[in-house]
């Protein structure tokens, strides 16, 4: 991709093993992994690193945020990043979602961690993507965050 996109696969396969460390924990604690919401409202552009908004904001559906978590994320990160969970026929795991903005364009990666490991994406540019009308294969859909609009989508789900 750029030197951006892989500089930040570098921060991420750092932070692997806290990440993974901190999950377990919290699993061990809470019998399910963490979710978070995402370190920024606004993307950080071009790789210069924008501080997290709030490290005690969290989902409605989550009571911790990432101050709680305990993986100590730099003041100023390059991208936003999201924590997941899921639970599924393969088994429980998370998956990390990180964007960022690269010359004007929206950039997303997932991370998966545990059995969907292999779902890992490769750095997409989803800057034009806002309408998902008519969809009717969403086999590699991940990240629904901003879509506004899904009259006619149909969802089939395949194990």
């Amino acid at each position: 991709m750029s030197s951006l996109t892989d500089s930040i696969d570098q921060s991420i396969e750092a932070l692997r093993p806290a990440f993974i460390a901190a999950q377990e924990n919290f699993k061990a604690i809470h019998g399910r992994y963490w979710q978070s919401s995402a370190t920024h409202d606004v993307l950080p552009e071009d790789g210069v690193g924008k501080p997290i908004k709030d490290l005690d904001r969290k989902p409605d559906s989550e009571p911790f945020g990432w101050r709680d978590f305990g993986v100590g994320l730099p003041p100023n990160l390059r991208a936003s990043l999201r924590m997941n969970n899921y639970d599924g026929p393969a088994g429980k795991g998370f998956f990390v979602e990180i964007s960022l903005k690269e010359q004007g364009r929206t950039m997303e990666k997932v991370v998966y961690f545990g059995p969907l490991e292999s779902r890992t994406t490769a750095w997409t540019d989803v800057t034009d993507v806002t309408d998902v009308t008519d969809v009717t294969d969403v086999t590699d859909v991940t990240d629904v965050t901003d879509v506004t609009d899904v009259t006619d989508v149909i969802f089939t789900f395949t194990p």
